[in-house]
């Protein structure tokens, strides 16, 4: 975003007892209800899982609003039930699972901490 010279701005969700596509739908339509949203403030969401963006894309699709045509949305984890048709960052959780385990393995047998990055991709859908 620095490069392209655009501005993040942040919409922080707050946790609730209730699912993440509820709770990002729910907030979505009161954060645009609050700007009284004509044009909308942003033209993308960047958003931390699948889950919450595809809340944001049913808030969006309500009150009319085009993916991608005027919004694109991004989700991160690219969740096989949930991100069919959704641009999304790709983690492999069979990866993470098994690292894990070796880390925790490592940290019984008394060695010391690690970092450990693992890779992922971008994978363009319908959405961005």
């Amino acid at each position: 975003m620095a490069e392209a010279g655009l501005s993040e701005q942040l919409i922080s969700l707050p946790y609730r007892f209730a699912s993440d596509s509820l709770n990002s739908y729910r907030y979505l339509n009161r954060y645009l209800d609050q700007k009284g949203a004509q044009p909308l403030p942003f033209d993308a969401l960047v958003c931390a899982t699948d889950e919450l963006a595809l809340g944001c894309m049913a808030a969006l699709e309500d009150r009319g609003v085009e993916v991608p045509g005027q919004v694109a949305v991004t989700g991160f984890d690219d969740l096989p039930t949930l991100a069919t048709g959704l641009t999304t960052v790709r983690q492999d959780i069979a990866e993470i699972a098994a690292t894990s385990m070796a880390l925790l393995a490592e940290a019984r047998a008394g060695a010391a901490p690690r970092h450990v990055s693992l890779p992922v991709a971008l994978v363009v859908r319908d959405t961005a």
